[in-house]
């Protein structure tokens, strides 16, 4: 794959990624408002699994207490995945908000081929619902370093 051809499918997995996420967000504000995420940190490393097909992206999230949240992420490299840490729109799977940094474990399944150690892009995002304060989802943008 050229240089070209991995910034189209970067752009067109992102894009993905934003509408999923945003369907998640429409998902969620039919059952109630969705809350603002204060905070979403990555960590700078992933592990590689099932030889290579599964990359675990984890890191940090903040919601108000008493609200919910799921986080999903998008991983490209030579391959491109996607995984949510629950199901979108499966209310009683998402954990809840303590006020504090909660750690996350995200499970990004490669869509075609498999992850190698190295270099990698991910987008990450995070929503939270559970007060009337209208909607926002929360994205960082990292380099990540596949290890095994």
């Amino acid at each position: 794959m050229n240089r070209h051809q991995f910034n189209q499918s970067l752009y067109y997995c992102l894009r993905f990624a934003r509408g999923l996420m945003a369907l998640g967000v429409l998902l969620v504000a039919s059952k109630a408002a969705v809350a603002d995420v204060t905070f979403l940190g990555v960590d700078k490393q992933a592990k590689l699994t099932n030889g290579g097909t599964t990359v675990t992206v984890t890191g940090l999230v903040a919601c108000d207490d008493g609200q919910i949240y799921n986080v999903g992420a998008v991983v490209v490299q030579a391959t491109i995945g996607l995984g949510t840490l629950v199901p979108v729109g499966d209310f009683s799977q998402y954990p809840p908000c303590s006020g504090s940094k909660e750690t996350f474990a995200v499970p990004v399944q490669a869509l075609g081929g498999a992850f190698n150690t190295g270099p990698a892009d991910a987008r990450v995002s995070a929503i939270a619902t559970g007060t009337p304060t209208g909607s926002q989802t929360k994205q960082v943008d990292v380099k990540l370093e596949l290890i095994n």
